[in-house]
């Protein structure tokens, strides 16, 4: 496989990222790629939610590694939300990550998406959506009339390895552990373009309000690569 580099720039614009006012200003690195960080206290977003910037708010952040976050604070939830520069000709993500898969809170989402708008986007989430009984993960395309859903219960695991992959047609999601492999593909019922798709991860919370506080989950992304058709892309910024 051939690498190829791609250099971007710190002043690349985020304008066309949804409800501008709540991104930072500029992007951090993370695994070479530029990450643009959510952080307001008004209900935007999934949830919708209030967002805190954990790379300057946690001490369980560190350098180059990125930790997503959900906090209650009184009745209020606090998540974290990170969005990438947009994919470019990128036709594969594979990420890395470590968190408490099956035993976090029912109303808790963890999300890894390709997302352009709420008419294109493809989705991982791992969330029991509010019942405890429920399946805890799920790949999905939005608008899900014009995709479709397949769900599943993913066990809890030191280390998880997420797959997507795409072409014009469809997506093919996997995730691997040392205990199971779970691959399932999804055909698009329109063609797929992923150009001015950004990677977005985020952590919330489904519930409307919370109770009493100090609750705390922590994921951290130990690492992500991309690919194009010509093989690993390798991001430098």
């Amino acid at each position: 496989m051939g690498i190829v580099m791609l250099m971007t720039s710190c002043r690349t614009a985020y304008r066309d990222l949804p409800v501008r006012a709540s991104w930072a200003d500029s992007p951090d690195c993370y695994y070479g790629q530029q990450y643009y960080r959510r952080e307001t206290s008004e209900l935007v977003g999934a949830g919708p939610s209030a967002w805190y910037d954990v790379s300057r708010r946690s001490s369980h952040h560190q350098e180059k590694s990125m930790v997503l976050e959900l906090r209650t604070v009184g009745d209020r939830h606090y998540g974290s939300e990170y969005a990438s520069e947009r994919l470019g000709d990128v036709n594969r993500v594979v990420i890395d990550f470590s968190g408490p898969t099956s035993i976090m809170h029912p109303s808790t989402v963890l999300g890894i998406f390709l997302y352009r708008d709420d008419q294109h986007e493809f989705d991982f989430e791992l969330s029991r959506w509010g019942n405890p009984q429920d399946v805890n993960a799920q790949f999905v395309m939005h608008p899900i009339d014009r995709g479709g859903l397949f769900r599943f219960e993913l066990e809890q695991a030191k280390r998880v390895r997420l797959t997507m992959s795409w072409t014009q047609k469809s997506i093919t999601y996997a995730i691997e552990t040392a205990k199971q492999t779970i691959a399932h593909t999804i055909q698009a019922k329109r063609l797929i373009d992923t150009h001015d798709h950004r990677l977005h991860l985020n952590l919330w919370s489904a519930e409307e309000r919370g109770v009493g506080g100090g609750r705390i989950v922590r994921f951290k992304v130990h690492t992500i690569q991309y690919y194009s058709p010509s093989g690993l892309k390798e991001f430098t910024c």
